[in-house]
């Protein structure tokens, strides 16, 4: 697996540094978004234009984000406006009318202890196979964050060591596609960079507007218990899903808030959103204390096919129509660790690799109930487990 720390920095010195590591990298996946734009709105799209609205959006939202795209397209050499495209891909592929199916299943296992359990399925393009990677980021504060991400996009699904982690699925609604507000890829390592708990987190996500719909499931844990939340997220504005009485919380690509639900597109374009969920309810029924392994297994379903939980590309399906999970990834929020392991949960021979901090300060902190220090936070590199 792929995977690059970035030491303590300012924001544009931190992007340059990513950008000139994976100059390759970037160009590369700049040109596949490139080319399914295209694909998608049957036209020329200019990636540039679209590129400079989104660019104005992350600087009104989040100065530093700008920066560090700045500097991360200094570093790989390419235009800022492309990455700034690159971190509204959502938000693009909605104007364009992309009404292709999305895929992503979360399952959050609070349990009795403090320290609860979530796991996802990231499926997209499998076009986009080899443009991802695990990336740590030191901030000079003492947060580390851990994220899988596409490189040139700033965070995606992430944990840090304050206590946060953030999974992302997508959704669609019939109120998508406006002009470009806070891109939600950005909102989401905006979330894990800057929350020191639960109630941090569920701030910025509210206060945040959105031009294309997403879930942010939302986990915390410290001294006190664990929590987690979804908030999905519309142009029409926020609604939230809390947890059944079991600590269960269970997210795919459909809306289950009642007033979203209205504006719903799920229902014509990705119904076997409704068939996932379904299958992950059965298949952990009456869990209260389930650990990862269990959850995977639960999640390595094949029912549906082409959109099962476990997505494998149907063999007649085009390129703007081959859908696969990318990566398995789970959270351990109470101790900042994140793992992952490439491919669906049916990919048992693939390790997990895991990365976590080298210091326990913050997670002794948030165990003992006390408020969150600037010891450094270091990433190391473990044995899968």
């Amino acid at each position: 697996m792929r995977t690059y720390r970035s030491a303590p920095a300012q924001p544009h010195a931190r992007g340059l540094d990513f950008g000139a590591s994976h100059s390759a990298d970037i160009k590369r996946t700049i040109a596949h978004y490139d080319a399914l734009f295209q694909l998608v709105a049957g036209r020329y799209v200019d990636l540039g234009s679209e590129g400079a609205e989104a660019l104005e959006a992350i600087q009104t939202y989040s100065p530093g984000a700008a920066d560090e795209l700045a500097g991360m397209a200094a570093g790989a050499g390419v235009p800022t406006v492309m990455l700034a495209a690159l971190n509204a891909r959502t938000e693009i592929l909605a104007r364009l009318g992309n009404v292709a199916r999305g895929e992503c299943s979360t399952v959050v296992c609070l349990g009795t202890s403090s320290n609860p359990v979530s796991v996802q399925t990231w499926d997209w393009y499998e076009l986009l196979q080899d443009d991802w990677l695990l990336w740590t980021i030191e901030h000079e504060d003492g947060t580390v964050v851990h994220t899988i991400t596409e490189y040139g996009i700033l965070g995606k699904i992430g944990v840090n060591n304050r206590g946060v982690g953030v999974h992302l699925n997508i959704l669609h609604h019939r109120e998508d596609g406006g002009p470009i507000a806070v891109p939600v890829h950005v909102l989401a390592r905006t979330v894990l960079d800057r929350s020191r708990g639960l109630g941090d987190a569920l701030a910025e996500v509210g206060a945040a507007r959105t031009s294309a719909s997403s879930v942010l499931t939302l986990v915390g844990a410290d001294a006190a218990g664990a929590s987690a939340i979804c908030a999905e997220l519309s142009p029409a504005g926020p609604r939230y899903v809390l947890p059944s009485r079991a600590g269960l919380l269970l997210h795919t690509n459909h809306f289950l808030d009642p007033t979203a639900a209205a504006g719903d597109l799920e229902p014509r374009i990705g119904p076997d959103s409704f068939l996932r969920l379904d299958v992950l309810r059965r298949a952990i029924a009456g869990g209260h204390d389930l650990d990862r392994d269990a959850i995977v297994t639960a999640m390595a379903s094949h029912i549906g096919a082409g959109g099962a939980v476990c997505c494998h590309p149907e063999a007649a399906a085009d390129v703007g129509n081959r859908w696969a999970t990318l990566v398995t990834v789970s959270l351990d929020v109470l101790h900042g660790t994140l793992s992952a392991r490439s491919g669906g949960p049916c990919n048992v021979s693939a390790p997990w690799e895991q990365v976590c901090p080298t210091s326990a300060a913050n997670v002794d902190e948030r165990q003992h109930g006390q408020q969150g220090g600037h010891a450094r936070g270091l990433e190391e590199r473990m044995p899968g487990q």
